[in-house]
């Protein structure tokens, strides 16, 4: 082995002095041996560094022992052991204890030891600055279980769970815990934590690693509370990345456009609009990226079935710690209901201003009107058939202009009801009877399916006036297509509401025109053959009376009109 550790032969070694080999700096080690050994005693697990033939060093281990003889010091023997593999074995565990005595000190997250009794071994920085407590404060007992979970039956679970830990080799991990700090405030800890064994696997401990996540519990709560008000919101609430992808919509706004939530998370915005709406999407997107918000903007949407609606729509940005805009947020509110009841209300400032004039202008027609009638009627009398036909086209011009003077003339008591008990069913039979003397019935089937008799509170004329309306329509829109041409009225009465149907096989109507059908003086008939009164008047009527009025058509199948009205007479 000398040549193995010295790099010597034997034979080179015999006859030489011991502290030829010995590191120069290790010679008073060698000094201070030879004393020992010369007073007779033994050195053992002595280490020091010899020099070898090469010129390297090793790091040795020595055992000698003094030879006596005669109660005389002859000689010295002993054993030397190369030891440098495990000196450098040792220097780098001192490095790496040091290393981990570092890291665990420098972490950001609590570390603790306890032994198989649940006393404290071990105590970082981070454990000190979460909980307030000192490494020598707590060090070496477990009292500290009760400084931090002051309440007996909350700390007993916790305690059962880190024995459990220690006895039975249980892993935990993300448990949470409520903390009591020093200075009486509480926070919230994220916990993961296993058992330490030895080398024969037996339980020594366990260690413990804890986060606070006091501040993303409370981020949480108020991420929580946002999105329970934000879902059940009467109003759209939507969320984007800079780019316009979706992040999250609440009910509202994915029902306003005909989608579920699920279907939108995602997707890019523009998908609410269509090519004529984007560009001012686009310029207000560059306003809250630019400026940080908008508010009370009119934005167009589009919906999945491809109608367009206005919505009331206000925006900003939210922004990290550095102002740098991250997300896009909105809020809208459908406009539609609010822009129907402006455009209503404009109608009906305008029909009132008319009324105001037909009322004067209807008094000043109705008289010569009238004359000619009279005048009419009486050459009639006196020549005979010579000029009867022309006589009896005056009469018919003559009561064509008196009914539109009478319709317009409505227009001036529009605000005027007298409500009291009537029977609808008897209204719209009296209606049916009207229209059957008002046009030339051959050809044309009325049905009358209604129900014997449901009262309510109600204008009798005004009543009367809009289903002579509806149902003079339903006659008027025969297709000279179909032999027959067929009107039904039928009815159905729940607990608080009448429905009346009146449904014809007539030529029926597109969409563009159903969505202006209700609007004043829009008729489809030939020039001199409507007012486009009639439907208007009708749905104002029915919407005075609290009810409500629906087309649904289609062209060649014909039309079914719907009222809705409240029943009872209170």
């Amino acid at each position: 082995q000398v040549q193995e550790i010295a790099g010597y032969e034997p034979e080179e070694v015999i006859g030489t002095t011991f502290k030829r080999y010995i590191y120069k700096r290790h010679l008073p080690i060698l000094i201070k041996t030879f004393i020992t050994l010369k007073r007779g005693r033994e050195v053992r697990n002595l280490q020091y560094d010899i020099v070898r033939k090469d010129g390297s060093r090793r790091t040795v281990e020595i055992n000698v022992f003094p030879e006596i003889k005669d109660g005389k010091i002859t000689g010295i023997y002993g054993t030397i052991r190369d030891i440098s593999r495990e000196r450098e074995l040792e220097r780098k565990i001192s490095r790496l204890s040091q290393l981990e005595e570092s890291i665990i000190e420098t972490a950001n997250v609590w570390v603790d030891v306890l032994d198989e009794q649940g006393n404290v071994v071990l105590w970082n920085r981070a454990a000190e600055l979460m909980s307030g407590y000192t490494k020598e404060e707590v060090i070496g007992h477990n009292r500290i279980w009760e400084w931090l979970y002051p309440d007996e039956h909350y700390r007993r679970g916790i305690v059962e769970k880190a024995l459990t830990i220690i006895q039975k080799g249980e892993v935990m991990e993300n448990f949470e815990t409520t903390i009591t700090c020093k200075d009486g405030s509480t926070k919230i800890i994220s916990w993961n934590s296993r058992n330490l064994v030895d080398g024969d696997g037996t339980s020594i401990g366990s260690i413990a690693f804890g986060r606070d996540i006091t501040e993303h519990k409370r981020a949480e709560e108020e991420i929580r509370k946002f999105k329970t008000v934000a879902d059940s919101a009467n109003y759209g609430v939507a969320m984007s990345d800079l780019d316009g992808t979706l992040l999250y919509v609440n009910d509202y706004f994915a029902r306003i456009h005909g989608y579920t939530r699920d279907e939108l998370i995602g997707r890019n915005l523009s998908m609410f609009h269509n090519e004529e709406q984007l560009p001012k999407v686009y310029a207000l997107n560059h306003v809250l990226v630019e400026e940080g918000s908008y508010t009370a903007e009119e934005v167009w949407h589009a919906h999945r079935d491809g109608h367009v609606f206005p919505m009331l729509m206000s925006g900003t940005t939210i922004k990290d710690e550095r102002g740098t805009p991250l997300y896009m947020a909105t809020t809208a509110i459908d406009l539609t209901k609010w822009k129907r009841m402006e455009e209503k209300l404009s109608q009906q400032e305008k029909m009132a201003a008319l009324g105001t004039i037909a009322a004067v202008v209807a008094h000043e027609l109705n008289t010569p009107l009238a004359n000619i009638a009279i005048t009419a009627q009486l050459l009639l009398s006196q020549l005979g058939t010579q000029y009867e036909d022309d006589l009896h086209t005056i009469k018919r011009e003559v009561e064509y202009a008196s009914s539109i003077i009478k319709k317009v003339l409505g227009f001036s008591r529009m605000g005027e009801m007298e409500m009291t008990e009537v029977d609808v069913a008897e209204i719209v039979s009296r209606a049916i009877e009207s229209v059957r003397n008002m046009h030339p019935m051959d050809g044309v089937i009325i049905q009358n399916e209604m129900v014997s008799s449901v009262e309510i509170m109600g204008d009798r004329y005004r009543l009367f006036e809009a289903f002579t309306n509806l149902i003079s329509n339903a006659v008027l829109a025969r297709d000279p297509q179909k032999k027959m041409h067929h009107v039904v009225i039928d009815s159905s009465v729940s607990d608080n509401a009448l429905e009346i149907t009146i449904t014809d096989n007539g030529v029926g109507m597109g969409d563009a025109v159903v969505a202006e059908a209700k609007k004043p003086f829009f008729t489809t008939r030939p020039k001199g053959e409507g007012t486009g009164l009639g439907l208007f008047i009708a749905d104002w009527i029915i919407e005075r009376h609290g009810g409500s009025l629906s087309i649904k058509s289609a062209v060649g199948r014909g039309t079914t009109v719907t009222v809705h009205l409240p029943t009872g007479v209170n």
